[in-house]
């Protein structure tokens, strides 16, 4: 596996309990939405509060798992799964950055 981060678009503060939640959402290859509500230093390294303007991209960790042309198979880090209960996605490899 490699690391990576993908591409997410905050779109609002879901808890305001210690260390706070936020919504993101995540665009898939084919164009379908997913939303991922999990707690702000898991998603992201950036300070997030209720104050933060959305909505705002973010970059958020994954590992690689397989490359098919201009599509990506993710895993998301952390155990961070969608609203759906989703862990893997397959991306657009635009909105995928290795590190």
């Amino acid at each position: 596996m490699t690391d990576v981060i993908v591409r997410a678009t905050a779109r609002g503060w879901a808890s305001d309990s210690f260390p706070g939640g936020l919504e993101v959402s995540l665009v898939d290859a084919v164009g379908q939405e997913h939303r991922i509500v999990e707690k702000v230093p898991v998603l992201t390294t950036h300070e997030d509060t209720i104050a933060t303007p959305q909505p705002t991209e973010r970059w958020i960790a994954a590992d690689m798992e397989h490359v098919d042309g201009e599509r990506v198979g993710i895993t998301f880090k952390y155990g961070t799964e969608t609203r759906s209960g989703l862990k893997s996605l397959t991306l657009k490899a635009d909105d995928v950055r290795w590190l």
